[in-house]
């Protein structure tokens, strides 16, 4: 079982060994994991490499599923939005997510923090929001980053933003 890592001591989550490989290719395989994560938590045997607990994993995902249905509060420069669209669509929908990678304090103060809670109550959240994309309800809102996105690109889009962060728990 891989360490759970000191609360005050934040690890660098660019660098921190320990991160499992995962790869959702289904909204399915993403719920059979949570369920795995929620079990592991419930009998005390879930690890973590990185600095959220499950619960806040959970909730930070669930956060951003829903605000590809309310909208984003913050917005990304043309510059970066071109650079999103142009070279960084296909790799984040394909290959995934970079760890380490902050959002600008900007982004952070208006998107406001994730909080933490139980592993069961956020995984009822990221189960709510990702109901909607699996009953096909498309997304009203562009990406900051990436603009327009089909209903298949937005489940690519938070599959691999939920390999990045389930990578760090060990169920």
């Amino acid at each position: 079982m891989a360490k759970k890592t000191d609360k005050n001591k934040p690890v660098n989550t660019k660098t921190v060994p320990g991160r499992r490989a995962l790869r959702f290719n289904s909204i399915a395989d993403l719920a059979v994991e949570i369920d795995r994560i929620v079990a592991a938590d419930a009998a005390g045997r879930l690890g973590r490499v990185g600095n959220w607990s499950a619960g806040r994993i959970f909730g930070h995902l669930a956060k951003w599923i829903e605000m590809s249905y309310s909208g984003f509060p913050f917005k990304v420069s043309g510059f970066m939005r071109f650079i999103g669209t142009t070279f960084m669509k296909r790799r984040m929908l394909t290959k995934g997510f970079p760890a380490g990678v902050s959002l600008p304090k900007s982004a952070l103060a208006a998107i406001g923090d994730y909080p933490d809670m139980p592993a069961a109550d956020g995984a009822l959240r990221l189960k709510k929001a990702l109901a909607r994309l699996k009953a096909g309800e498309i997304p009203s809102h562009p990406s900051p980053l990436l603009g327009p996105l089909s209903l298949d690109e937005w489940t690519q889009l938070h599959l691999r933003h939920a390999e990045l962060h389930l990578s760090f728990l060990h169920p």
